[in-house]
């Protein structure tokens, strides 16, 4: 039951001191002990979101230096950004 209820708290934004109040916990510790890192779950998901959308950029990055290589001929042709350049790019927009 405790975990359910700060489960719950935490969904429904109640402040953490009136959550605790409730429940007759005056520590933190004993309050976090009780919570389930459901929040958390929902970052990791976003996170790991992002981070898919980052491998499917580099390989289509990879692939369009590829084409540019191949119809450039031998020298490879004129590459306007360093291996990685547009993957940082990306890292910062997404976490920036």
């Amino acid at each position: 039951m405790p975990r359910t209820f700060y489960n719950l708290c935490d969904v429904a934004a109640v402040e953490d001191r009136r959550a605790r109040s409730i429940a007759g916990h005056a520590s933190q510790a004993m309050a976090d002990r009780y919570r389930t890192p459901a929040i958390l779950e929902d970052q990791q998901r976003e996170l790991v979101g992002k981070l898919l959308q980052m491998a499917d950029y580099q390989r289509k990055d990879e692939r369009k230096l590829e084409e540019e290589k191949a119809s450039g001929g031998e020298d490879g042709g004129e590459t306007t950004k360093k291996d990685g350049e547009s993957l940082d790019f990306l890292v910062e927009s997404l976490i920036g």
